[in-house]
């Protein structure tokens, strides 16, 4: 395993990630670490990302196709719900998948390690925004905000 250097770069993007509420984007890294360090360069963020993240410092999450949010490796899984719309992410508390994973093991023969969930959506503002536009064209709606 490839060790890698405690630079400032890193300190300041790990202490973005130690601040952070939420999962965050590539972008949004880099601008939050250039409050801290403003010499950073959006390559070094994304080299750092990539490198805590093969580390398992940090966890990649899958936005939409090559569009990817990060959070600390803590050691409470989370999972996330994504909108498609607007990227808001929501965190799940209960995981979805864990009552079934002795289940899936017995049926597939896999010794099971890990797993990772992420489910994809609408948020009720992206819903509604939707909804008042399908409105105002006729269409008929589903779902009341």
């Amino acid at each position: 395993m490839t060790t890698f250097r405690n630079t400032k770069q890193r300190r300041a993007i790990l202490s973005v990630f130690r601040k952070a509420s939420r999962p965050l984007s590539a972008g949004e890294v880099y601008r939050k670490a250039r409050e801290i360090y403003p010499q950073i360069a959006l390559t070094t963020v994304y080299r750092n990302l990539d490198q805590l993240t093969e580390q398992r410092v940090l966890r990649r999450h899958r936005l939409r196709e090559k569009e990817y949010s990060y959070t600390l490796n803590e050691r409470k899984k989370r999972h996330y719900i994504v909108c498609l719309s607007c990227d808001r992410m929501a965190s799940i508390d209960k995981c979805p998948i864990e009552e079934h994973t002795a289940e899936l093991a017995e049926i597939t023969g896999y010794q099971i390690v890990m797993h990772d969930v992420q489910l994809y959506g609408y948020c009720q503002g992206c819903r509604c925004s939707k909804d008042e536009s399908e409105e105002k064209s006729g269409q008929k709606t589903l779902i009341s905000c």
